[in-house]
Parts: structure tokens; C-alpha cells; sequence
């Protein structure tokens, strides 16, 4: 085996690895990985009980080209159907104590008017708005009967963000529910120092201080764009229960610089091999030697 056919397929088997491992121990994932054309009806990923519905015709929610520097697919969410949603197999609690992390690409598109962009998570008691709550035009966050939305983080026109979001539950005082947001352009940062990055950081929300508290559950998953003009577009869709996991599954819509240079360079000694082939064939037959 040539040794350029031996790195392709070394650094094919290695990504397989990688993405392999990193799905391992998500509670839920979609990378919309769809013919073009109405979300509607799509049933993919791991961790669902049910297909997209909402927003069907040719207006609708649609399945889309990849958002610009990233690979496979996106989903984009008309204003005019601004609602699309999905169920979970099986509810996703911080009852317990546990902790999940929620990650996803989002297009921040500049926002003009009306209600909410992003991803909700729904369930007894929850409703958990990530993207850009309210028509503020900044990135944020809303958790319903528990704090005005956050939206302290004001993002680039047309920017494409990392966004992660942290759920947790703590056992002191009853036990409390909070929600911590980052977001960021550095789309190929782990979730580990991503979570560690204060410039990154949107900001938490909790519901301390509330009686009767209560758990951030999830069972079913929301696609919002219930604003007055644009659209929103997102991919790499999963929550796991560690940063790690979720914003690896996410990293599969960014290709990895080095990669983009392995493709690139098996690309440069295929065509090589190729010209050399060519160029051996068509050259003239020496004749025996006098």
C-alpha cells in the first residue's frame, strides 16, 4: 500500500473513531443530515421518540445548505412557521442532581422585531429558551416563570456562534435548578475550555430564592423563530452530560483544521500519482538498446 492511500485511510479510520466515541453517551443529537427541502416529517439522530412536525410547505421550516464555514447540513426556521418540534424518548431531569450540557450552531441573523429565535427545551414545568429571546436581537436566554431573559451578549451580524448551555440541580437549600450560558465564533473549541472561558460567558439563571422549587426537565425539543422578520439557521443539535460530549457531536458540522489538510494534501498526491501515471503512459516506448 502506497504510503499517501495509507495516511487517507489512517486518517479515516481515526475520525470514525473520534466521532464514534463522541456520541457514545449523548441523551440526544441531530445533524439534520436531510434532503434539502420541509424539516417536517425527517426522523434522525439518536434519542427521539418522534419525527420533526410543524412548519410543512414551501415556506416552511426547511432543510438547508450548510451555514458558511461548516459542513453537512443546517435547518433554517421561516418566521412565518416559526415553530418546529420533536419528543425525546425518554425525559431528560436534573431531578437527582445531575447535570447536561446543550449544544448547537446558530446563525446570528440581525433580528429586527417580534418574539423568540432559538432552541427550547420543554417539559413538566420547563420551558428554557437558548438563541434570542424576545426579538432583543442579542444572544440569551429565557427560562419561563423563573427570571427576565438574559440577553447581555450582543452578537455579529450573520455570525456563526458555538453555544453551550449548562443545566444543573444543587442539593443545598432543597435543591435548586440553574442554567448557565456560553457563546462563541471559536466553533472548534472543546466544551471543557469553553466552559472555563469567561470572555465567552453570557451569564446563569435560577430559580433559588423560588418556593416550590423546581427541576429543568426536558421532553421535548423546540425550534423556534417566532420573530417578525429573518430567519434562523442552526446545526449540530445534542445534549450529553458532559461539555465534552455535546460540543464534540457539534464539531462533526465544523471540519477540523487539520482535516482540511489531510483531504487537501491526500487530494495533492492522488492528483501526483495520477499526472505521473498519465505521464508515464504517454510517453514513447524506448526501443531495444543497440
Amino acid at each position: 500500500m502506497a504510503w499517501h492511500v495509507f495516511l487517507v485511510f489512517f486518517a479515516a479510520l481515526t475520525s470514525l473513531i473520534w466521532v464514534t466515541a463522541s456520541k457514545a453517551d449523548l441523551y440526544f443529537s441531530d445533524n439534520f443530515n436531510y434532503s434539502n427541502g420541509n424539516l417536517s416529517g425527517n426522523n434522525g439522530g439518536t434519542g427521539w421518540a418522534s419525527a420533526w412536525s410543524g412548519g410543512t410547505g414551501a415556506t416552511g421550516n426547511l432543510v438547508t445548505n450548510p451555514l458558511t464555514g461548516t459542513v453537512g447540513k443546517s435547518v433554517q426556521i421561516s418566521s412565518s412557521n416559526g415553530l418546529t418540534q420533536r419528543t425525546l424518548t425518554s425525559p431528560v431531569s436534573t431531578s437527582g442532581g445531575n447535570s447536561y450540557y446543550l449544544s448547537f450552531l446558530f446563525n446570528a441573523a440581525p433580528f429586527q422585531s417580534g418574539g423568540n429565535a432559538g432552541v427550547t427545551l420543554s417539559g413538566a414545568g420547563t420551558n428554557l429558551l437558548v438563541g434570542m429571546p424576545g426579538g432583543s436581537g442579542k444572544i440569551g436566554f429565557d427560562w419561563t416563570g423563573y427570571g427576565a431573559a438574559e440577553t447581555s451578549y450582543s452578537p455579529s451580524d450573520n455570525a456563526n456562534y458555538l453555544m453551550m448551555l449548562k443545566i444543573e440541580r444543587f442539593a443545598s437549600d432543597n435543591g435548586y435548578a440553574k442554567a448557565t450560558l456560553w457563546a462563541t465564533t471559536d466553533l472548534l473549541i472543546n466544551g471543557s475550555a469553553l466552559e472555563t472561558q469567561v470572555t465567552s460567558l453570557v451569564g446563569s439563571i435560577d430559580n433559588d430564592g423560588l418556593s416550590p422549587h423546581s427541576d429543568i426537565s426536558v421532553g421535548m425539543v423546540k425550534i423556534e423563530g417566532t420573530y417578525g422578520t429573518g430567519s434562523i439557521k442552526l446545526a449540530g443539535l445534542a445534549m450529553a452530560s458532559t461539555a465534552n460530549e455535546a460540543v464534540a457531536f457539534t464539531h462533526t458540522a465544523v471540519p477540523e483544521p487539520g482535516t482540511l489538510l489531510l483531504g487537501s494534501l491526500a487530494a495533492t498526491l492522488g492528483g501526483c500519482g495520477f499526472w505521473r501515471k498519465r505521464r508515464k503512459a504517454s510517453s514513447p516506448n524506448p526501443g531495444p538498446a543497440a
